[in-house]
């Protein structure tokens, strides 16, 4: 009876533990190009955004957080921070304002990374407004560059 228990206890938790390790392993492409969006949602789930991402050398990820600026005047720090720099280069970030037309529609904060040689780099950047000591939201990526 025992072992029945254990091995219904491990056929109702297999799906979890595949998604848990399709989730952690991140996302990775052939072509060297990778695309993360967190959405609001995402925050809401998780203040403390974290994930893993696989990068082939020479290419590029792009990372976009849910921001909104204009109406809470919290901001993405950036630069985002590098552990890594020799591995990871951020090439680019910009403010896209949301396509809906609703008062306090919140937009995107895009960043560009190159990936410039293999190794491991940690990206990390935290969502707070200039005055405010702890970050409403951050984000942690672990990126290996294959």
């Amino acid at each position: 009876m025992v072992h029945r228990r254990y091995l219904l206890v491990l056929v109702l938790a297999l799906p979890f533990v595949a998604l848990l390790y399709t989730s952690c392993s991140g996302p990775t492409s052939p072509g060297g190009n990778v695309s993360i969006t967190v959405e609001y949602e995402d925050f809401q789930r998780n203040q403390n955004y974290s994930g893993n991402v696989r990068l082939l050398a020479g290419g590029t990820l792009t990372v976009k957080l849910f921001a909104n600026t204009a109406s809470t005047g919290s901001s993405w720090s950036n630069p985002a921070q590098l552990s890594n720099p020799d591995v990871l280069d951020q090439t680019d970030h910009v403010y896209v304002p949301s396509t809906n037309p609703d008062p306090g529609a919140g937009g995107q904060d895009v960043w560009t990374f190159r990936a410039i040689t293999k190794g491991t780099c940690s990206i990390y950047t935290e969502y707070k407004r200039a005055f405010d000591t702890v970050p409403s939201w951050t984000l942690t990526l672990a990126v290996i560059v294959m």
